[in-house]
């Protein structure tokens, strides 16, 4: 995947972010010390760049994405809102979330539909979804999340599987 060359925002901690920060060249890591709005306000507006990258949701297992999840995704879109006129596209990554052989229902079904509401508060604000398969090499998560970054006309939701890409 060719680098990322325009500057973009990677929020979040741990090796997804980390390995996405360092194949793009532009990019800038934020790894917040907590995950509230006033946290990610100072980091969208101090940043000054025009696409983000929210990797907070996939991070801490590998298995459901906990419910304090949505309170930090919330947070995150109410600053993406305040901020709509500068913001030029989002990517945030999810897990799970088209996983057919899942046994419980998480938080992850919910972040889909919170997502899915901002889009049509945020209409100039193009905002991806990037599903990973739990357990899927973070190569691919790099590659796959690069991918969704730099397609400007690509579609909206996109599931990372072991097989390759699948749209839902």
């Amino acid at each position: 995947v060719e680098a990322v060359n325009s500057p973009c925002l990677v929020i979040g901690q741990g090796t997804i972010a980390e390995a996405i920060c360092s194949s793009a060249k532009a990019a800038i890591h934020a790894n917040l010390q907590s995950y509230g709005a006033a946290d990610f306000d100072h980091a969208l507006e101090t940043s000054g760049v025009d696409s983000v990258v929210l990797v907070r949701a996939v991070e801490e297992s590998d298995g459901e994405i906990p419910g304090e999840r949505l309170q930090e995704l919330l947070d995150f879109l109410q600053a993406v809102h305040r901020r709509a006129s500068t913001l030029r596209r989002i990517v945030i990554l999810t897990k799970g979330n088209y996983d057919t052989q899942r046994a419980n229902f998480d938080a992850s079904a919910a972040l889909v539909g919170m997502v899915r509401s901002a889009r049509l508060e945020l209409q100039k604000t193009e905002i991806k979804m990037l599903d990973i398969e739990p357990l899927l090499p973070v190569r691919l998560i790099v590659e796959a999340t690069l991918q969704v970054l730099m397609d400007p006309v690509g579609e909206l939701e996109v599931a990372c599987i072991s097989k390759g890409r699948r749209v839902p």
